[in-house]
């Protein structure tokens, strides 16, 4: 995150905010706090400094009691721009890794992310930071164990 705020000279909760959109265009404030941790009053402040710098906009449409928010043109682009920013470190933090250390790591890391799936708010605030054009959602660690957990009840 650190090297990802760095780059793109955003707050964490920005940060947050935009990777989430860029995942999941139509967040409400309410689910974009929950993924963020923010208050309720705190998201809606970041929604309105993102709006102003240009990189959200509100919809017009209304979805029952939710304003759906979604990048603009601009914040599309900082979404790719934090994704490249964070594929970059990830490539030159695990170069030194043998394929079969990465495999093993990969083994023990969808152990841990399972584990810490505890709810929706969990299992967003997880994949907030995974490139779901790599990670296939049938497949996620994340995903199986929230679904899991739902249809246990």
């Amino acid at each position: 995150m650190l090297a990802m705020t760095a780059a793109s000279e955003l707050s964490a909760s920005a940060v947050a905010t935009v990777l989430t959109l860029g995942q999941h265009d139509g967040q409400s404030i309410s689910d974009l706090a929950s993924v963020t941790g923010l208050s309720h009053s705190a998201t809606v402040r970041l929604v309105d400094r993102l709006a102003s710098d240009g990189l959200v906009q509100r919809s017009t449409q209304k979805q029952g009691r939710h304003v759906p928010i979604f990048l603009t043109y601009e914040g599309r682009a900082a979404y790719q721009n934090l994704r490249s920013h964070q594929s970059g470190f990830l490539d030159d933090l695990l170069a030194d890794l043998s394929q079969e250390d990465k495999d093993n790591l990969e083994r023990i890391l969808e152990r841990l992310l399972s584990k810490l799936t505890t709810s929706r708010a969990a299992r967003d605030h997880i994949c907030r930071n995974c490139d779901e054009g790599i990670c296939e959602q049938a497949s996620c660690p994340v995903e199986m164990t929230y679904l899991q957990t739902v249809a246990r009840g």
